[in-house]
């Protein structure tokens, strides 16, 4: 983004970069109307690519930190997200065989809600860029227990990627998730690879998979524009607090950490 704003306005590309060239940098991303967060993670970026080039990291100069701390104060953005709670959840499901004719939604969704997952963490981030869905073998059904083992090789607060397992018990409820992936593993594919994928081996993206949860909300009369695939891990929280769950309990749920 940094290399392709620099050619736009004929500004040489060359590291490490002018601090003003920063800074126009910074302003141009705020009048795009990019939030506070996303501008901090590009320059953060920038940052680092100084670092790996072995110059002097301008990211850290007095105007340029100046300008993300006025930034974030001009921010007044809202998270606008609504938890997708067990009676919307329900009622997804329940349109799924209304608006699509494909076998994996249900699953995901029940995954997703029932594990605390980032969609991302299940389903490719595009057609071409894998990233780190969950593959096929990474997920096990344990017939003597009546579980899901998963195996997650990467999270987003797993970074040095050591791993963690992730144990989902069935629930014996109209909801299941090992029901629902059970259920989808007798027609999935043989294809080794991304564990959720189309009849044809093709994998899910996100993008697909959203386009299903807007199109089951809007089937179930429900404001798509308050619920994204991330509501599904707020709601998972949201439920296990109203339930009493402990908030470091909830915490370590939502790092995808082992529990039984």
């Amino acid at each position: 983004m940094f290399d392709h704003f620099r050619s736009h306005y004929g500004i040489i590309i060359q590291w490490p970069p002018n601090i003003s060239d920063l800074n126009n940098f910074i302003a141009f991303l705020s009048l795009k109307g990019c939030a506070s967060s996303t501008i901090r993670t590009y320059i953060s970026a920038i940052g680092n690519r100084c670092k790996m080039l072995n110059f002097t990291d301008t990211t850290k100069s007095f105007i340029v930190k100046k300008m993300l701390i006025g930034l974030t104060r001009l921010d007044k953005r809202t998270d606008i997200r609504m938890p997708i709670t067990v009676d919307i959840l329900k009622k997804l499901l329940n349109s799924v065989s209304f608006v699509c004719h494909s076998e994996f939604e249900i699953a995901i969704f029940s995954l997703a809600f029932f594990g605390f997952f980032r969609i991302g963490e299940l389903v490719v981030s595009s057609i071409n860029r894998h990233g780190h869905a969950l593959q096929s073998n990474n997920i096990h059904f344990l017939e003597q227990i009546n579980s899901l083992e998963i195996f997650i090789p990467h999270s987003k607060t797993d970074q040095s990627g050591r791993g963690s397992v992730l144990l989902i018990p069935a629930t014996y409820l109209p909801i299941c998730a090992v029901k629902a992936v059970k259920s989808f593993m007798n027609i999935r594919p043989p294809y080794f690879g991304t564990f959720f994928c189309h009849l044809s081996g093709q994998p899910v993206s996100i993008y697909q998979f959203n386009c299903v949860l807007r199109k089951c909300l809007n089937f179930a009369q429900i404001d798509s524009k308050l619920y994204k695939s991330h509501s599904l891990r707020i709601g998972a929280a949201t439920t296990c607090s109203i339930l009493g769950v402990d908030e470091n309990k909830i915490a370590e749920l939502g790092q995808n950490l082992f529990y039984n």
